[in-house]
């Protein structure tokens, strides 16, 4: 909030820079003018992105028969206070980071065992998505299986990430959110938070 509050203030002071009678020439005020704006726009701009991860609760859906995790939804604030609900569909897609201001992703590279290769080549899955304030979908993790249980994810809109491996790969919308900071009293005991941050997946 008081990042936003000198955001909003310097851009509101910043006219009064050339309002206001001084002995400084035009082109002192004009610096002085950018300084205030890019250094508040800057600091809001990391504030943003080193707190968007933070996961405010998580709700877990277990199987009613077995006591399984089934689904997990973690929620996420904006920098505008703005709610951000994302619902992973399967926690074991969620491996260790090596982002700073979060401990886990949503994986990049996932294996399957052959004991869990029961998917078509070509087939597609979403694991994730995230939804707004008003419920919409913003964002998806998708995965597409091939043959060998193994590949690796690439992101779709304005961000474009090569592919390590053509085989298999996981798509994602430009606003889906796959990196979070979560408390380990939040996480369900399939979710390794110490795990290696290689964004690789092995699901058992």
């Amino acid at each position: 909030m008081f990042s936003l509050s000198s955001l909003g203030l310097s851009f509101s002071m910043t006219p009064f820079m050339f309002i206001v009678e001084s002995n400084l020439p035009m082109s002192a005020r004009a610096v002085l003018a950018f300084t205030a704006i890019s250094t508040t726009s800057i600091s809001t701009g990391l504030l943003a992105w080193a707190s968007s991860p933070y996961v405010t609760s998580a709700l877990l859906s277990k199987l009613p028969t077995t006591g399984a995790v089934q689904e997990m939804e973690v929620k996420t604030l904006t920098l505008w206070f703005k709610p951000r609900t994302t619902r992973i569909f399967d926690p074991t897609f969620l491996v260790g980071t090596n982002r700073p201001f979060a401990n886990l992703e949503l994986a990049q590279l996932v294996f399957l065992p052959p004991a869990l290769r029961n998917t078509t080549p070509g087939q597609e899955e979403t694991v994730a998505e995230t939804t707004d304030e008003k419920g919409e979908v913003i964002g998806r993790w998708v995965v597409k299986w091939a043959e060998g249980g193994e590949g690796s994810c690439h992101e779709v809109g304005k961000v474009i990430r090569r592919a390590v491996s053509p085989s298999m790969s996981c798509l994602a919308g430009a606003q889906i959110y796959r990196h979070f900071n979560v408390h380990k009293e939040l996480l369900p005991p399939l979710v390794l938070v110490d795990a290696p941050a290689d964004g690789v997946a092995t699901k058992s």
